[in-house]
């Protein structure tokens, strides 16, 4: 049984987690060091620590806090003060939004249903796997709670809207109508 070890940042306090699998890091931003750990989770910024919990490495962002940037610059009023391009910001976001919308639309199905839907996408049922394996060690038990599978949905990039089957119930995930005086024109 492994313990992993790390800190967020501006924490003086060690979280440890024990079992077979490590925390939900992004392969990308993740790796082993010298028995320790580095890497981002849930937006911080982790120390490489060694297994006993001595820091080897501190790590800083490159950026500044994104959030706290974005509300200096809509008070500065200057787009020169965006740490990241505002589209960039927008397409990120709507990445988080179309599975979001995927998952309204979806609906709660069998686990073995889902594992047929998904099988002739590797990367897909490898998720899948690892979906189940995460809700079994924390005792969730699918033939019980069955999981909401997203709907498969086709999205044009150049009308920012959801066309083809299901296109209605997901479109109308995609905006809400405002009130006044909070109204979004639709030439901005």
């Amino acid at each position: 049984m492994a313990c992993l070890k790390w800190k967020r940042e501006g924490s003086s306090r060690i979280s440890e987690e024990e079992g077979d699998h490590e925390p939900d890091l992004s392969p990308w931003f993740s790796q082993a060091i010298g028995g320790g750990l580095l890497g981002r989770l849930g937006g911080a910024w982790l120390d490489c620590l060694a297994s006993s919990g001595r820091q080897i490495k501190k790590f800083q962002p490159a950026t500044p806090e994104l959030g706290a940037n974005f509300i200096d610059a809509v008070r500065s009023r200057l787009a020169a003060d965006l740490a990241a391009d505002i589209l960039d910001g927008h397409l990120s976001a709507a990445l988080v939004h179309l599975g979001n919308i995927s998952h309204r639309v979806g609906r709660a199905v069998p686990e073995h249903e889902i594992g047929e839907r998904v099988e002739g996408n590797r990367e897909m049922a490898a998720a899948y796997q690892r979906f189940k394996a995460h809700l079994s060690a924390n005792g969730v038990d699918l033939d019980k709670t069955p999981a909401t599978l997203g709907a498969m949905l086709t999205f044009d990039s150049q009308t920012e809207r959801f066309v083809g089957e299901l296109s209605r119930p997901a479109n109308e995930l995609v905006a809400r109508q405002y009130r006044r005086p909070f109204e979004v024109p639709q030439q901005v």
